[in-house]
């Protein structure tokens, strides 16, 4: 058994930890404000500034730095590739609203619903333009490489929306098949993130793969647990539309747990009452409540985020506590 001093000890090294996390998040957001973009044209550059000032949690971004820093590069290295993995995630959620036709992105109003949905299109090609800008204006001997898993991670999200899309039109997804798709659609880009900092700081070819694996088993864990924060949480927690999700047709995790133990006609009628359900958020919760899948989500979240801690061990024992203190911070949040 653990001490009381022994817990007390970990419990300020948590925080230490924490505080510092928290000091590099401050300092990333202050190279996304730096960002300089034109003046004009007005309707290009004004919705793209809105995109980039409301940036949530940067959680893409400060694995990259983490990640590189426990591996030892500099801050100033890890610069520009946290600021296209950012601006690269934007990009993917501003298209995402439009096909999604959701009213709400990170407690404001979708770029589609405050201007028009060619202007939406037109603000994330340009946020992907200048996410491959940034990457790529220090001349450095990774360049290409850094280039080059950039775009294919970029196609990999592209086929994950995809079959989300296709998804949504079928009766019924086995959950490996929707575990393979939030593989491309969340966990490529995670994976990008932690495979960025890893490389910045020449981290041994075995540890990169790590750390790219680290990634992508985080990046399931966490839209499992969007999935069910979705419906159990507040929507000013979550600064998103469950609406949208529900008449669309999405087959989250808990949605596909739910139609497993219906009949064809019997799926049909649930999703259509629930859809009538509209912003009931109570009622929706007790909708789902009433097949126990809410329990089993979760389940599934911890077991994937236990499966990313595994990867942990490629990183250097001394600095390990810095990237398993941000893993634990997306494992217990609440929004």
């Amino acid at each position: 058994m653990n001490s009381g001093a022994e817990i007390l000890t970990t419990t300020v090294q948590d925080a230490e930890i924490s505080r510092e996390i928290e000091q590099l998040r401050a300092q990333f957001l202050t190279y996304l404000r730096d960002i300089n973009l034109p003046p004009t044209p007005v309707a290009l550059y004004e919705p793209l500034r809105y995109a980039i000032a409301n940036p949530g949690k940067c959680l893409r971004p400060m694995l990259t730095i983490c990640v590189g820093m426990a591996f030892g590069a500099p801050l100033s290295d890890l610069r520009d590739p946290a600021l296209a993995i950012e601006l690269l995630h934007t990009f993917s959620l501003v298209h995402d609203d439009i096909m999604d036709q959701a009213s709400q992105r990170r407690g404001r109003e979708t770029i589609h619903l405050k201007w028009n949905p060619n202007t939406a299109i037109l603000t994330g090609d340009a946020l992907l333009a200048v996410a491959f800008e940034i990457l790529l204006r220090q001349p450095s001997r990774r360049q290409a490489q850094l280039g080059y898993l950039m775009a294919q991670a970029m196609r990999q999200i592209c086929a994950g929306q995809a079959l989300d899309i296709e998804f949504e039109r079928r009766e019924t997804v086995s959950p490996n098949e929707y575990l393979e798709m939030i593989r491309l659609k969340t966990g490529e880009l995670l994976g990008l993130a932690c495979q960025f900092g890893a490389l910045i700081a020449g981290a041994p070819a075995d540890s990169i793969t790590q750390m790219q694996h680290l990634g992508i088993k985080l990046g399931q864990a966490f839209q499992v647990q969007d999935d069910l924060l979705e419906i159990t949480a507040e929507v000013e927690q979550m600064g998103k539309s469950l609406i949208s999700d529900i008449q669309t047709g999405k087959k989250t995790y808990p949605v596909i747990l739910v139609l497993e133990q219906l009949s064809p006609a019997e799926r049909r009628q649930w999703l259509k009452e629930l859809q009538q359900l509209g912003g009931d958020r109570q009622a929706v919760r007790q909708a789902f409540e009433q097949f126990a899948v809410l329990e089993p989500t979760a389940e599934l979240a911890e077991s994937l985020f236990a499966e990313a801690r595994t990867h942990l061990t490629a990183i250097p024992q001394e600095r390990r506590p810095l990237v398993a203190q941000l893993v634990e911070m997306i494992a217990k949040r609440q929004s």
